[in-house]
């Protein structure tokens, strides 16, 4: 009972991880890298809804459900329980996570100065508008700020 009760835990941990996509939070291997920058108006934004992933869950909740169903019968009978509670605990857990991992964000369509055109999304905690400058910070996860130079004086 121990045994199920830490597989039963482990599976907690790992399904409610859900990735953050606050654009104020950085990797610990991103401080002391440069990254190239551009600048851009945002031409468009919409609110964007971000899916889960049920690998972890799916693997957890097949275990927990194996070990918790081996306890049912003996022999073949424990067997054939393992199985069915390890199909049914993988199929939880996969719902179950992907629920769980599910977030908003943003999408952001950025005019570049060249011209280009880039599709950025990112968490929704600063939000930017269309028609604000932007400063793009290219690097691993791009992302997007507001540009606060003042405009270039005239010559």
């Amino acid at each position: 009972m121990k045994k199920l009760f830490f597989v039963v835990m482990a599976c907690l941990a790992a399904v409610g991880c859900a990735a953050d996509i606050n654009d104020n939070a950085y990797k610990l291997s991103s401080v002391g890298q440069a990254s190239a920058v551009a600048q851009g108006v945002i031409v468009d934004v919409r609110t964007v809804s971000i899916q889960g992933s049920s690998g972890a869950g799916s693997v957890l909740g097949g275990v927990a459900g194996g070990v918790a169903a081996s306890t049912i019968g003996r022999g073949a009978g424990s067997v054939l329980a393992s199985v069915g509670g390890a199909l049914a605990g993988a199929f939880i857990g996969g719902i179950t996570q992907n629920e769980l991992t599910k977030q908003q964000a943003l999408q952001y369509i950025v005019r570049l100065t060249d011209g280009d055109m880039i599709n950025v999304i990112q968490g929704l905690n600063n939000p930017l508008s269309v028609g604000q400058k932007v400063f793009v910070l290219y690097g691993k996860e791009t992302r997007l700020i507001p540009d606060t130079l003042p405009p270039p004086e005239s010559l």
